[in-house]
């Protein structure tokens, strides 16, 4: 595909990112409404759309713009489950030891876990981490300067060669205590526990399991974090 081409629909994109943002608010029913007294003016509205694709009818226009904010407000809405170590069975709530597994598992090309306390019992889980990465699945681990966390490194140095691994810098703030796995910046879960098995397994602890923008959001906090100085690469 030629340049000049494909600066043309980056320009479209902004086109339809530019239609989208006016419309954010508007239910499907009434955008599909506005979108059928549009039709006379889409020449106006949608000047590049029309000059990449001639041949659109003012109909095969409108139901095609409809699809694309159809499929706006699908992907970009965000989704929110309950998690929780608890001794007791809730419909609505996961278990923490499932999703951690559930969420390595899946991961497909990037994995970020921070850890304040981190007991030997997460080792079987990182054994999964190291296997995700020994595909080829980006990992970056970032964990608090403790007594606890050094022990933990020091153990699974040899193995984790290939891993990311910063620790906190303490600079105004005294620790690193978020506990965060987020998952090809898609999915991410906060939660109460620790990387330990009191943590995931034995404590009263809650959390949730976030997927959408939010996500990415989570993600971008640390890029940035690391970017001013707050954590230092291993």
């Amino acid at each position: 595909m030629d340049n000049v081409l494909l600066s043309k629909f980056y320009l479209l994109l902004n086109e339809i990112e530019a239609e989208l943002k006016s419309y954010e608010t508007t239910d499907m029913e009434l955008y599909s409404s506005i979108i059928e007294g549009r039709k006379n003016s889409m020449s106006k509205d949608f000047p590049l759309l029309l000059t990449l694709f001639p041949s659109l009818s003012k109909d095969e226009l409108a139901n095609l713009l409809v699809f694309i904010k159809l499929l706006n407000v699908k992907y970009s809405q965000e989704k929110v489950d309950l998690v929780g170590t608890l001794p007791i069975s809730l419909s609505n709530i996961r278990r923490t030891v499932g999703v951690v597994r559930q969420l390595l598992n899946e991961a497909k090309s990037h994995i970020l876990i921070t850890g304040y306390a981190i007991s030997e019992y997460f080792n079987d889980i990182f054994n999964l981490v190291i296997s995700q990465n020994n595909k080829g699945i980006k990992v970056d681990l970032y964990v608090d300067d403790n007594k606890q966390v050094s022990q933990f490194l020091n153990q699974i140095k040899d193995k984790a060669h290939s891993i990311n691994i910063y620790t906190y810098q303490g600079k105004e703030y005294s620790s690193l205590h978020a506990k965060v796995i987020i998952v090809d910046y898609q999915k991410a879960f906060v939660s109460s526990a620790n990387l330990s098995y009191n943590g995931i397994v034995n404590n009263l602890e809650l959390g949730t399991l976030i997927a959408g923008k939010k996500a990415s959001a989570l993600s971008q906090i640390f890029d940035e974090l690391n970017s001013k100085g707050y954590f230092k690469r291993l």
